[in-house]
């Protein structure tokens, strides 16, 4: 007879080799998701054709690809995965989840799609902005360019104005002497002395 003692130990033995053998007969991908490594899980499930004829495949890639944090996040990707399961098998004890999922999928595509959109409308009104700013700088650096040659022209013009006021006062002058010498009375001729 087998004491207590040693039939636990045997079956500890017998349960800790039975784990063994399970994960040594587990898909890659499967073991990759358990561990958490999200992109041996992605090369995994990839890699596998057959995998995506398996439900909870399916279900836990469309969670690898529909999770952000995992490194793998493709939203499209796992709402394909998600059709494709409940297509299949649409009596599949994940039904409910993979619905609820896609449904959440369905929701972060359509508000990609909608940022996609604004993002569009938004870099287009840069670019018809881009574009009229340039056409005032050219405008602006045209008038500046007129403005200059006004500026110079009118410089020129009072400088002209100057010279011609100063010529002015000096022909006023040269009047104002000519009159005074009409009005000054011209001294008596003399007769020729003889």
């Amino acid at each position: 007879m087998i004491s207590p003692r040693r039939e636990r130990v045997a079956v500890a033995l017998i349960a800790s080799v039975a784990a063994v053998c399970v994960a040594c007969v587990r898909p890659a991908f499967q073991r990759d998701i358990d561990e958490g490594r999200w992109s041996d899980a992605k090369a995994a499930f990839e890699s596998d054709s057959s995998l995506m004829n398996d439900d909870w495949a399916l279900l836990e890639a469309a969670k690898l690809y529909g999770s952000p944090s995992r490194g793998a996040y493709d939203p499209g990707r796992a709402r394909m995965l998600l059709q494709r399961l409940l297509a299949r098998s649409p009596q599949s004890k994940y039904r409910v989840e993979a619905t609820d999922r896609l449904a959440l999928m369905e929701g972060v595509l359509r508000e990609r799609d909608s940022v996609t959109a604004e993002r569009r409308t938004l870099d287009d009104r840069i670019a018809q902005l881009t574009t009229e700013m340039r056409r005032v700088r050219v405008s602006l650096d045209s008038a500046i360019a007129r403005n200059d040659t006004l500026q110079r022209n009118v410089t020129r013009l009072e400088t002209d104005l100057r010279d011609r006021e100063d010529q002015l006062r000096a022909l006023r002058v040269e009047l104002a002497r000519l009159k005074q010498i009409d009005l000054n009375p011209r001294p008596a001729a003399r007769p020729p002395q003889r």
